[in-house]
Formats: structure tokens, sequence, C-alpha cells
């Protein structure tokens, strides 16, 4: 517990082992309770695509929201990942959002 409103849990290597494979039960009954005591739930994952939990997670999600810093090597990295996501994992594109952190404390939002 955070505080009153807010909770982490940080108990992510009980559902993902170091192969970055999932146990879906686990994962499933845990989202469940959840899902039952709070209004939003934040997931981090990796942006490593080998893991087979991140398809998992990002084909199941309400909203994605994607970070990227704002230089010609993220962006170029973000595009390789969105294009996995859109053309090969076939995620709706409506349920993207991009933001570029880091630039003159000012956060950009859009969808594309």
């Amino acid at each position: 517990s955070i505080n009153k409103n807010l909770n982490l849990f940080l108990k992510i290597n009980e559902v993902i082992d170091a192969e970055g494979n999932i146990d879906l039960i686990k994962i499933k009954n845990i989202l469940n309770i959840l899902k039952n005591e709070y209004d939003f739930i934040i997931i981090d994952t990796s942006s490593r695509i080998e893991f087979k939990y991140v398809k998992l997670v990002l084909s199941t999600v309400n909203k994605i929201i994607f970070l990227i810093e704002p230089n010609i090597l993220e962006i170029q990295k973000s595009k390789n990942l969105l294009d996995v996501f859109i053309k090969e994992w076939e995620i709706d594109v409506d349920k993207i959002k991009i933001v570029f952190n880091k630039i003159y404390n000012i956060l950009f939002c859009f969808s594309f």
C-alpha cells in the first residue's frame, strides 16, 4: 500500500519466470480479484517482445500507453515495436496512445 488510494504489486516473479513465460492461471486469478477492488489496474510490461506475456497483456488490456523518449533512436525503436504490435499481433490501433516524455517537462499525447 502506497497510500489509501494506491497499491503496488511487485511480486511479478510469482507469475513470470526468467524466460518471460507467464503462469496464465495465476495472472488471471490475480486480475479477477483486482478488478473487483480497483477502478484502474496499470501493468508495466517489458519492451522485449520475445517475452510471451507481453503479447498476452497487450492483447487483453483496454488501453496501451506507449512512452517514447523524443530522439531519433527511440522513435525508430518504437516504430519497430508498434509495427509488431499492430501488424503481427493485430493489436487494435485505437487502444494505443503515444506519450513523448522528457521534453521540457511537458507531456505530449496523441493517437494515430
